[in-house]
């Protein structure tokens, strides 16, 4: 038996509302689950047996990021479909294109317009409050996304003494981390420089003391 509430949809009706709405698209749905919850996706059907979910488990206090679509049809009343994103990789952000999404529904019967856009709860076990950071409605993936992240590639600069190593890199390519190597050759052996890091002008430094023997640096952006 699935026992699913209602967080956010697309509705087919405009103004002010003073019940439940029940002519919706896109509904995200969710389930309790061991060690929390899943997120599920509800064409229109209102049916639990029709809900699709994602294996995900998320927990209170997660901050998800979730992208639905309704993709209208005029072959049949019943060919129309939606889709979700569930916390879409950064790097898709800002495209023209979307990356594959998380799940597709097609059960229900297709809805007649989108005409406002709905935050509610239909269970009554649930709190009766729903919290979202941001909502963004749009007609395109670039949209309704944050902008596309900075593609910058920064150049490790070292200068060096008799007794230190100032190592540089641009502060306009913020995220990445300084790692050492004693071998570059060996893909295990690089570990992070525990070093502060400060800023002068645009530049982030890191001062290390000069030793005996190669010692390797690169620059890695954690995914």
């Amino acid at each position: 038996m699935i026992t699913a509430s209602t967080s956010f949809s697309f509705n087919n009706s405009s103004g002010t509302q003073t019940t439940t709405p029940t002519s919706v698209g896109t509904r995200v749905v969710t389930r309790s689950a061991a060690g929390g919850f899943n997120l599920g996706l509800d064409k229109s059907s209102g049916t639990a047996s029709s809900f699709a979910f994602a294996t995900n488990v998320f927990t209170t206090n997660d901050t998800i990021f979730i992208v639905g679509s309704y993709t209208f049809n005029s072959g049949s009343s019943t060919d129309d479909f939606s889709q979700m994103w569930i916390n879409p990789p950064a790097s898709s952000f800002g495209l023209a294109s979307a990356p594959p999404p998380t799940l597709t529904n097609i059960a229900g019967g297709n809805i007649s317009q989108i005409a406002s856009f709905v935050l509610f709860n239909r269970n009554a076990n649930e709190p009766a409050v729903v919290f979202a950071d941001e909502v963004r409605v749009g007609t395109s993936w670039a949209s309704v996304t944050p902008p596309a992240e900075n593609q910058i590639l920064p150049s490790l600069a070292i200068t060096q003494s008799p007794s230190t190593s100032v190592l540089s890199w641009p502060t306009n390519a913020p995220g990445f981390v300084l790692e050492s190597s004693g071998a570059v050759s060996d893909p295990n052996s690089w570990a992070t420089v525990p070093s502060f890091i400060y800023v002068i002008g645009d530049q982030f430094g890191v001062t290390k003391a000069t030793t005996a023997g190669p010692t390797f640096y690169r620059l890695r952006k954690p995914q």
